[in-house]
């Protein structure tokens, strides 16, 4: 009897909630190990939870600051806003320094990324007014505009409590907040199998790399939070109440565990409570004891609906989701991460983290980064809420009763201790990345393993290049016209060494973007084909169109813009894609060339422009006419250390300079807004009528195929999924029962 007692008791079910969920989270985490990359389907599982979790926020904000602001008399409500208030806004300046210093603890890891189209999204303006000011507070709750939907509800609730005959309002809307809450509660049983199906999907899915990167947002946070909970919160409280350290945390032992085990503060809200009242009353009088022991009972429950420190250390996630990405957040970005991640985190913080997310302009799959961690992480925020409750509770108690002691060399003393402790843990957070783990930046061998994604060649396309000698070498045109190229050939001229166009990848093969649109043209037109690189010194339309003529090259597969000035000279055939007009440079520079006006700024800024885009040179010239335009044969001339200083940036387009970043990624790419952009198309000989408008069709039923979308898709925006081996996994590598 006994023994099956025991076995039941074991089962994952009869254990309590918190440990449901870890075992969710390792049980998620074996079976993505286990099964690979079949595991992404259970992320539709994953999404019906996130959704649940959303589902009641907004509406248990409203109630929840209407019923406790309501339940307040005026005096009180005055009092709490401004000395508890007070308390707070020092508690959140605490974590707003830690968030402007915590992107020094991210590891000078190498990171840069494949051209994504979000780049050419225009920076939405921001405006507070919008953000806190709602004209419809409808509108705003339709649109999760996190900050206006709370101060509509503050004032709502402090209106409320001039009305007379409130009682049974503030009584409705309590119970409201309690029918809410019983909703999350319901969600929250549910945790284990969302957090079950959103881990699983993510360590089926997760690059190995791409979690050793997510490890560096768990340690900062976890030593933050460590930092706040037994240095900064408690030194705080001892210096301004009098109450020794080991007094103070010894009664919280037992709260602090819980809280940390079970990642819930509701659950330990009583007990706080009551350790607080029995601390204050050590320090006041039987008057002052009573008074406090209401103030407490108050303000408690009442800074439960306001975002604590510990909520606070949610917004780093925002600089980690940039600095993931391969970049860092603007300064000029943190106001809008300060003051509307506070507002927002009234509610919950992966709707906070969705809205911050959006609003900064970071990639919105980072959500899914952030819940995966947040099963660890929250245990860490969950504590420090913990003492900061306490925090609230004695220091606003003590400065309504008048009893805040402010020893003014203990306080300087103590403060920059605090700041010298906290700039040596985030010194040694990075040197302990940097110098202890590898980054495994591997996105540059990863271009250049890439093979042909549609093309299937028997062999590969001979390469003429015997154009590539000096001028008095080449033929002379007249004598390569009379060239006895067979008509069943297909010349296609090329650009070398432009990645990711066409260049030479590890398998000694050429190949790129344009390389397989050749293969690819070549086999519906069923001709040979036979490619010839186009020399350097080739750069001006009357250039390229005599060297089309004399190669005999029937296609120029290298985009060209297609201007006016060109048309005279060549023909094209349809627009495949528009390029945009972007700079590379160094890292450390993205700030400067992120907009025209702070690029004109520069000055005499020296801004190399390469052979093939003779157009941007001409436009250049126009938008920075005190800019210095070099012209320039390859990218190597900015990226070449040797060289380092020559010049400030390159001008080309985002499309491909992306990809000289993966091969140098201490470099990046910037899109100046406005947005410049272009059509580009493959040049035609004005020789062959006929020949034109058959490729010129081909191009058309690629444009609608989607076949160069797919192209464009694989060799410039990197997705590389269809040609990539699946994840590792138990069932496929060890077991063989998947193939």
């Amino acid at each position: 009897m006994n023994r099956s007692l025991r076995l039941r008791l074991q089962l994952p079910w009869n254990y309590d909630l918190p440990t449901q969920v870890l075992l969710g989270f390792i049980l998620g985490i074996l079976a993505g190990i286990l099964v690979g990359e079949m595991a992404e389907s259970l992320q539709f599982i994953g999404d019906i939870y996130i959704r649940l979790i959303q589902m009641p926020v907004l509406p248990y904000i409203i109630t929840s600051l209407v019923a406790g602001l309501g339940k307040l008399d005026y005096r009180e409500a005055r009092t709490l806003f401004t000395r508890a208030g007070f308390v707070m806004v020092v508690l959140w300046s605490i974590v707003i320094f830690q968030l402007l210093i915590v992107p020094l603890a991210f590891p000078a890891w190498d990171a840069s990324s494949f051209f994504s189209s979000s780049l050419l999204n225009e920076a939405k303006a921001i405006s507070f007014l919008d953000l806190f000011v709602p004209s419809n507070p409808f509108a705003a709750m339709a649109q999760t505009i996190i900050p206006a939907v709370v101060l509509f509800s503050i004032t709502l609730g402090l209106a409320i409590i001039g009305i007379p005959e409130k009682g049974r309002l503030v009584e409705y809307m309590d119970g409201l907040t309690r029918a809410l809450t019983r909703i999350v509660n319901f969600v929250a049983r549910l945790s284990p199998i969302g957090v079950f199906a959103i881990s699983a999907s993510a360590a089926g899915t997760l690059n190995p790399d791409d979690f050793g990167r997510l490890q560096v947002y768990i340690v900062v946070q976890a030593a933050m939070a460590l930092f706040l909970s037994f240095w900064v919160l408690p030194g705080l409280i001892t210096i301004l109440t009098g109450i020794s350290y080991r007094k103070l945390l010894t009664p919280l032992q037992t709260s602090l565990v819980t809280a940390f085990a079970t990642a819930n503060l509701l659950i330990v809200l009583p007990s706080l409570v009551e350790t607080s009242q029995r601390l204050f009353k050590e320090l006041a009088s039987s008057t002052e004891a009573e008074e406090g022991r209401s103030a407490i009972e108050v303000l408690v429950p009442t800074s439960f609906n306001f975002p604590s420190t510990g909520r606070l250390l949610t917004l780093f996630f925002l600089p980690f989701a940039a600095w993931y990405g391969g970049s860092q957040l603007p300064w000029n970005d943190y106001p809008v991460l300060i003051s509307a991640g506070i507002a927002s985190l009234f509610g919950s913080s992966v709707v906070s983290v969705q809205f911050l997310l959006d609003s900064l302009q970071l990639p919105a799959d980072m959500l899914q980064l952030y819940i995966a961690a947040d099963v660890s992480s929250s245990r860490f925020t969950t504590l420090v809420a913990a003492v900061h409750t306490v925090a609230i509770a004695l220091l606003g108690t003590c400065a309504m009763t008048g009893s805040l002691k402010f020893p003014r060399r203990r306080l300087i003393r103590f403060s920059l201790a605090t700041v010298l402790l906290n700039l040596m843990l985030v010194g040694i957070i990075q040197v302990g990345f940097t110098y202890g783990f590898s980054d495994g930046y591997t996105k540059d061998q990863l271009l250049k393993s890439l093979g042909f994604l549609r093309a299937r060649p028997s062999s590969p396309a001979p390469v003429d290049r015997s154009f590539l000698t000096s001028d008095s070498q080449w033929p002379s045109a007249a004598n390569a016209n009379k060239a006895a190229y067979p008509p069943a050939v297909l010349r296609a001229c090329y650009k070398p060494n432009t990645y990711p166009l066409a260049f030479t990848n590890n398998s000694d093969q050429l190949v790129g973007f344009n390389i397989e649109m050749a293969y690819l043209m070549a086999k519906s037109l069923e001709r040979d084909l036979t490619l010839v690189p186009i020399p350097s010194r080739v750069r001006s339309a009357e250039e390229l169109a005599s060297f089309l003529r004399l190669a005999q090259c029937n296609i120029s597969v290298n985009e060209t813009p297609v201007t006016p000035d060109r048309i005279g000279w060549i023909d094209f055939a349809p627009a495949i894609k528009n390029y945009s007009l972007g700079f590379v440079m160094p890292d450390y520079a993205r700030g400067d060339f992120s907009d025209w006006t702070k690029i004109k700024r520069l000055g005499s800024v020296r801004i190399g422009v390469t052979a093939d885009v003779p157009y941007y040179e001409t436009l250049l010239q126009t938008m920075l006419p005190e800019a210095k335009l070099i012209a320039v044969d390859s990218p190597d001339v900015l990226l070449d250390p040797e060289k380092s200083g020559y010049l400030d940036a390159l001008a080309t387009s985002a499309e491909t300079g992306s990809a000289w970043t993966l091969l140098h990624p201490s470099y990046g790419v910037t899109i100046p807004k406005p947005l410049v952009s272009v059509p580009v198309a493959y040049p035609l000989p004005k020789t062959d009528d006929q020949l034109n408008e058959i490729i010129s069709t081909w191009v058309r039923l690629k444009l609608s195929d989607r076949t160069i979308d797919d192209l464009f898709g694989y060799w410039i925006e990197g997705n590389v999924d269809e040609v990539t081996p699946p994840r590792w996994s138990v069932l496929r590598d060890v077991l063989g029962w998947v193939h």
